[in-house]
């Protein structure tokens, strides 16, 4: 029986390990045989990572604007508690009443007032301004590993 002629065996791909949040800015290249190739799979992955970084840092903002959304009505409701507590015209519980009942009976005014905007636009403000920090300063560590790891490959 003639035997059929072996086809080259498939390199076998590395085991997937547990893939931190910023996964898609750990690609690595591959072995390339020409710098030219190594120059087109860099600038490739350079644009995917900011792609994926914009995506990112769209994400923190939305994050920010809607969990303050959320949070706006009881963080105004226990302010002005406290305010008028402070001067002596209401106890806590009147005042958080009469704040819950105002949002309740007129909520697009509520949402209109320059109480609820300042405090949603305040929270909102900085918590994406920290999500945003965050997320670039875990791209700059990452991209910097990927540029030490590309010195050390040319070097070699």
């Amino acid at each position: 029986q003639p035997q059929q002629p072996q086809q080259p065996q498939q390199p076998q791909q590395p085991q997937q390990q547990q893939q931190p949040r910023y996964h898609h800015l750990n690609n690595k290249t591959t072995d390339t045989t020409t710098t030219t190739t190594t120059t087109t799979t860099t600038t490739a992955t350079t644009s995917t990572d900011n792609r994926l970084l914009a995506q990112d840092l769209l994400g923190d903002v939305l994050v920010a604007v809607s969990v303050t959304a959320a949070l706006a009505p009881t963080l105004t409701s226990i302010d002005q508690a406290l305010v008028q507590r402070a001067a002596g015209t209401h106890t806590l519980t009147q005042s958080a009443t009469e704040s819950l009942s105002y949002m309740i009976r007129q909520p697009w005014q509520y949402l209109k007032s320059p109480t609820f905007l300042w405090m949603w636009c305040t929270y909102a403000a900085t918590y994406g301004a920290a999500n945003v920090c965050q997320t670039l300063q875990a791209e700059n560590q990452v991209r910097r590993r990927r540029t030490r790891k590309q010195q050390q490959q040319q070097q070699q």
